[in-house]
């Protein structure tokens, strides 16, 4: 299952008819005058999602604030949620920004928010930094001039069904800005957020060919090489990972390609680790990458059981991992999630979801982790 965080700027677009900048400030009788604006643009969207594959809405869990902050949308659609309490009437920014954080205690996959540019940036504040939950804005206020909003609500919903259909989605890094008047500049840079985009039209290394693979894998190990060499890494299994490991110049004498070696400032600590190894060193483990397998794509639980469900429950899920794998390797999928077999049913449930994958340099997809085939 998705697991997907909504959440509405009940107050979002109120200000474009009455020719304000926004609609931040707004009060009384004016926000009753006008009110039900982003409500009806997040209406398209979940009217797009019913009239989408109709195995959509059964795959996604959703959790909503009540009331108007996004409670009663989904009320509306007569779809099951787990409701956040909001205390203010009427909701205030702060609310935003409380609700975003319990999206992230409720370990949501993808969060959907609706408004503008100042919501956007409640939704950052929120985040605080955390740029592994990714973000899709409804466009539903007055000011978006930021990269986090879908052209439309409907083609929100759309990659909501790509996401949700197992087709490859490509994640990037979107600005959050809004307009300053008072600064003489048109827009002021607050910080980004990770959006999905569709991958279909996007390719960064062709598909299909054995030199297009092995591009791919010099490209994640060059990843790892300048933004991890310096953090202690437990490298798993697989010819994916020996070249992560060959890039950080280590021998094969010095490595496995069927085991887990511990690195530490980038020379090998322990190699050809067991779980009791790993175990006993869970403190000096900053991140642990892994790949799959092709074709049946299994992510955990064949050719890495020494990640045992304890050291699993141990690590922190997602923060600590980075899943590596060609998108030539994710195409053998062909659709279909990646799989784990932790022999806990209640771990694996924890670990299913979204994940990001690192596909190349700086590049990275959405795929569905499960531990069954739907």
């Amino acid at each position: 299952m998705l697991k997907i965080g909504f959440l509405l700027n009940p107050v979002a677009g109120i200000g474009g008819p009455i020719a304000m900048k926004g609609s931040d400030d707004l009060t009384g009788e004016v926000l009753k005058e006008h009110a039900g604006y982003s409500r009806q643009r997040s209406e398209s969207f979940f009217k797009v999602l019913f009239e989408l594959h109709p195995d959509v809405l059964s795959q996604i869990d959703w959790v909503a604030p009540r009331g108007e902050m996004g409670g009663d949308v989904l009320d509306g659609f007569e779809l099951n949620h787990i409701s956040l309490n909001v205390n203010s009437r009427p909701t205030t920014r702060q609310d935003t920004v409380d609700c975003i954080r319990s999206f992230q205690r409720e370990n949501c996959d993808l969060i959907v928010f609706g408004g503008g540019d100042g919501t956007a940036r409640d939704v950052l504040t929120g985040l605080n930094t955390d740029m592994t939950t990714p973000v899709i804005g409804l466009p539903c206020g007055v000011k978006m001039h930021s990269g986090v909003f879908s052209v439309t609500p409907e083609a929100a919903a759309k990659m909501i069904e790509a996401i949700v259909s197992g087709e490859m989605v490509d994640l990037d890094e979107a600005e959050v800005r809004d307009y300053v008047e008072s600064s003489g500049i048109k827009t002021k840079y607050y910080g980004e957020m990770s959006v999905p985009k569709n991958g279909r039209y996007l390719q960064h290394t062709k598909i299909g060919g054995k030199e297009s693979e092995e591009l791919a894998v010099q490209e994640i190990s060059a990843h790892i090489e300048e933004e991890l060499s310096s953090a202690n890494l437990l490298i798993g299994p697989g010819s994916t990972c020996r070249q992560i490991k060959d890039r950080l110049g280590l021998s094969a004498d010095r490595s496995t390609l069927l085991g887990f070696d511990l690195y530490v400032n980038g020379m090998p600590w322990v190699i050809d680790l067991s779980a009791a190894d790993i175990k006993d060193r869970l403190g000096r483990i900053d991140f642990v990458i892994i790949s799959f397998t092709r074709r049946q794509g299994f992510l955990l639980g064949r050719g890495n059981q020494q990640l045992d469900a304890g050291i699993l429950s141990a690590l922190s899920w997602p923060d600590q991992f980075v899943v590596v794998g060609s998108r030539q390797k994710l195409s053998s999928l062909e659709g279909n999630p990646l799989l784990i077999d932790t022999g806990k049913v209640e771990v694996n449930r924890r670990l299913a979801g979204m994940t990001e994958i690192l596909t190349g340099f700086r590049d990275k997809v959405l795929h569905r982790v499960d531990f069954e085939l739907s």
